[in-house]
C-alpha cells in the first residue's frame, strides 16, 4: 500500500510570500539549490510540489500568483482570465488537501476569488497575512 501524503496548496497574489514561505519552512534562503524562486513579479509559473524537510508525507505546492489588475480604483479580473487560471492549475488543486490563502496588506477580491475557488472544491483553507512586519513599520513611520 502506497503512503498517503499531505498536500498544502499556497494560493494568493503574486509577491505575498508564498515562495518565501516555503524557504522558511524548509529552511533555505533563496539562493541555495532548490529553494523556491521569489520575487514581487510573478516568479512561479507552474504549480511546484516542494517536500517538507522533517515530515516526508507533507508536500508544500506552491500555484502561480494570481494577478488582478486595477480598473476603476478597485481589484477586479481585468487582465487575468479566471477561467484559465481554473484550467491550467485545476487539476493540481484538485489534489490539495488543504490550501493557504496569502495576502499582504489588504485583503483584494484576488484573494477572495480563489479561496471562493478553493471551497467550491470542498478544500478547507486558511488565510495568511504576510509582510505584517513591513506593514507595521509603514504605520510607525507614517506617525
Amino acid at each position: 500500500m502506497g503512503q498517503a501524503y499531505v498536500r498544502i496548496g499556497l494560493v494568493g497574489l503574486s509577491g505575498a510570500g508564498k515562495s518565501t514561505f516555503i524557504n522558511s519552512l524548509r529552511g533555505l534562503r533563496p539562493t541555495d539549490p532548490g529553494a523556491a524562486d521569489v520575487g514581487v513579479k510573478e516568479t512561479t509559473t507552474i504549480p511546484t510540489e516542494y517536500p517538507h524537510p522533517e515530515h516526508k508525507h507533507v508536500i508544500l505546492v506552491d500555484f502561480p500568483g494570481n494577478v488582478f489588475k486595477l480598473k476603476e480604483g478597485l481589484m477586479t479580473p481585468v487582465g487575468f482570465d479566471t477561467n484559465e487560471y481554473i484550467k491550467k492549475n485545476g487539476k493540481k488543486m484538485e489534489e490539495c488537501n488543504v490550501f493557504l490563502v496569502f495576502t499582504s496588506g489588504r485583503v483584494h477580491d484576488n484573494a477572495v476569488w480563489i479561496a471562493k475557488k478553493c471551497k467550491d472544491m470542498g478544500k478547507k483553507l486558511l488565510f495568511v497575512r504576510s509582510k505584517f512586519d513591513s506593514d507595521v513599520t509603514n504605520t510607525q513611520e507614517d506617525k
